[in-house]
């Protein structure tokens, strides 16, 4: 038999817990009884534990298996911890993993600034400053999918009044913003046997940006694609079907050949 406690509090004790099952509201079983899942608040639904179980009811016990089930429930993101306690009935196996939650969302600010002398058109000092925001939730619509959304603009000042180009303050713009949903699982037409792979997932990004090199040129740029993936051994691979790539150079006439 397999329980999973996927709301386990940092500060529970597992064999406590073990011996309380009737304090979780929330019980999910298989059809075969042999797949318990103790729930608490209600955070995750059954899908990412049961897609990432590498043993079934009747297989041998095998220790490749079973941290390959560890290790995969980890590099998901949602948790930041797996525990286990095991133990033996007879000429079977209970296993019992206890997972607690990261921290659901959370916001990063990050404020960066740089100096550059001689610019690539001129021979200026130039100041840069940049803003990025950055959201992540950890466990979207309880599936344990990730989501990635960014936010980053920034400015290059010019310090000094040499430029023989522009004696503009204001040299750079530039705006930039990215999404992107990481499903651990594969998404596809028709199924992929995937027990002998690691870490897989799907993952759908889209990102934009803007550059207004002022007195020289503006670029705009969109990007977005599907993909999965995964690791096999201490290899990891990438694949792309779907990328799709949009550019736009603009010069500002008589200013740059």
């Amino acid at each position: 038999h397999i329980n999973f406690f996927p709301d386990t509090a940092t500060n529970d004790i597992p064999d406590s817990l073990l011996k309380n099952l009737d304090q979780y509201p929330e019980v999910f079983e298989t059809k075969s009884k042999h797949i318990s899942i103790y729930g608490k608040e209600g955070k995750f639904i059954p899908k990412p534990m049961l897609n990432h179980l590498y043993m079934r009811e009747g297989d041998y016990y095998s220790d490749t298996s079973f941290y390959k089930t560890i290790n995969n429930l980890s590099s998901i993101g949602a948790w930041q911890q797996v525990d286990y306690r095991n133990y033996l009935q007879g000429d079977s196996v209970d296993m019992n993993f206890f997972l607690v939650p990261a921290i659901k969302q959370n916001v990063t600010v990050d404020l960066e600034s740089s100096w550059n002398t001689g610019d690539f058109v001129s021979s200026s000092n130039m100041f840069g400053l940049a803003l990025n925001l950055t959201h992540r939730n950890r466990n979207v619509w309880k599936r344990a999918i990730q989501s990635l959304t960014n936010l980053r603009t920034g400015v290059e000042l010019n310090l000094t009044s040499s430029n023989s180009y522009s004696n503009r303050l204001l040299q750079t713009l530039q705006v930039a913003g990215s999404h992107s949903y990481s499903f651990p699982r594969f998404i596809t037409p028709w199924r992929i046997k995937s027990r002998n792979l690691d870490a897989i997932r799907t993952v759908v990004s889209v990102n934009g940006s803007y550059t207004d090199r002022k007195d020289y040129f503006q670029f705009r740029s969109f990007v977005t694609n599907w993909g999965y993936e995964w690791k096999k051994g201490n290899a990891s691979w990438q694949y792309r079907p779907i990328n799709f790539e949009l550019y736009a150079l603009d010069k500002k006439e008589g200013l740059i050949q």
